[in-house]
């Protein structure tokens, strides 16, 4: 199953579909919705996204995981948890 998912057919089926674009090379397909088109381009010119963690500091990210989590639980407001990160960031940049 997981090798037919894989296969250059799934995935010219999923990027005809918009579901996802393949990860094997050499996957196109001349069916492609306007969108697809604008997307592919958007990758194109992209080079990703950051993950905090790997940015930021572990004296940074702590505070804002940890932040999250209290504000998906109601113990803390966004405010708090800006000011609580904002606050470990200061920290950081007086070392």
């Amino acid at each position: 199953l997981i090798e037919w998912l894989n296969s250059a057919e799934v995935q010219k089926v999923r990027l005809e579909t918009g579901a996802a674009f393949p990860t094997r090379k050499g996957v196109t397909s001349d069916k492609l919705e306007p969108l697809a088109n604008e997307r592919a381009g958007f990758y194109g010119r992209i080079g990703g996204t950051a993950v905090l963690d790997n940015v930021l500091a572990p004296e940074i990210c702590i505070p804002i995981n940890i932040g999250l989590q209290e504000i998906g639980l109601g113990l803390a407001t966004p405010a708090e948890v800006a000011k609580n990160v904002q606050d470990a960031y200061n920290r950081r940049a007086k070392k």
